[in-house]
């Protein structure tokens, strides 16, 4: 089952997610980022910010090995180093690039932080997803994404997907590529 710590926000919607009453969070192996805890949307992670504060509070989280995302925030003191698999949740609501660039690499970081994964996960879910104003005509995925769920392209159009793969993974469900053309074997 996986943990989520809940605390109620002082002032602004920056949330520090750090201890429940039973111990740490990170003691748990999953961890799922909330999008929203009490009515506020989690910004960032390891500070805490309120009207006429900020401080910023380490918070270990060496014991996680799956992260799994719902949205982007900041993770500031946050240390996931020993996570081997992110799974990201509705990767076009979370890729804030696919409104700046022409071509998006797929890469094996969580939003807003530094550290590399064995493996990425992109999962969907029934988000309505608004797609005005997206400039990606390239998405790249290298071989270190090991499932992609159908759904999680659906919505785009004019898009060619390369990847690494020569074929469809096992990991990859039918219909994952949406309407995108997709190129494989790609270099990049």
């Amino acid at each position: 089952m996986k943990k989520i710590l809940k605390i109620s926000a002082i002032g602004l919607i920056s949330i520090l997610l750090a201890c429940t009453l039973t111990g740490c969070w990170l003691d748990w192996e999953e961890v799922t980022i909330p999008e929203f805890i009490d009515g506020y949307r989690v910004a960032q992670l390891g500070m805490k910010t309120g009207f006429f504060t900020s401080e910023t509070q380490e918070v270990d989280g060496s014991h996680v090995k799956k992260l799994t995302v719902q949205h982007y925030a900041v993770y500031y003191a946050v240390d996931f180093h020993n996570v081997k698999t992110v799974v990201i949740i509705d990767l076009l609501y979370c890729e804030s690039y696919l409104y700046k660039l022409e071509n998006l690499i797929i890469k094996p970081v969580t939003p807003y932080y530094s550290a590399w994964f064995e493996t990425v996960e992109l999962r969907s879910s029934d988000r309505e997803i608004d797609l005005t104003g997206i400039t990606v005509k390239t998405i790249q995925i290298p071989e270190y994404v090991t499932v992609i769920e159908k759904g999680v392209f659906d919505g785009l159009t004019d898009v060619v997907i390369q990847t690494a793969y020569e074929s469809k993974p096992d990991g990859w469900e039918n219909g994952w590529n949406g309407n995108c053309t997709v190129e494989w074997g790609a270099e990049f």
